[in-house]
């Protein structure tokens, strides 16, 4: 009785620990940033970095803030915004919607919006 006692707590103890960490990541994606209904988040800054991709491009980004993101766009993703898409250059001030969410100590965005800054 005392065991099964003991490892209900261990497990109830264990899933308060996620809910936190779960939460704890959840704010600092979003932190700086704006956040929309649907969990659409905006973000907004200068290019540092351009890659072109197969189906796409990854573009690394920092906000006024000294925050860098990792931004993916592609058409498939744009969905019914897909005219939006074009080639991105170093050096323009850019700003996107989409959903964020963290790999590592990296916070990434697949892009649903360009909202031109320039």
């Amino acid at each position: 009785m005392k065991k099964s006692i003991f490892i209900s707590t261990v497990i109830v103890f264990s899933l308060v620990l996620t809910s936190c960490k779960t939460n704890k990541v959840v704010a600092e994606t979003t932190e700086n940033a704006e956040v929309w209904e649907g969990g659409i988040t905006g973000i907004s800054g200068i290019i540092t970095e351009v890659t072109q991709e197969k189906d796409g491009q990854t573009i690394k980004l920092t906000n006024n803030k000294g925050i860098s993101y990792t931004a993916v766009i592609s058409i498939p993703n744009l969905g019914e915004n897909h005219a939006q898409y074009r080639k991105f250059e170093v050096g323009e001030n850019v700003g996107f919607r989409g959903e964020t969410f963290k790999m590592g100590d990296e916070i990434r965005m697949v892009v649903k919006e360009v909202l031109e800054t320039r």
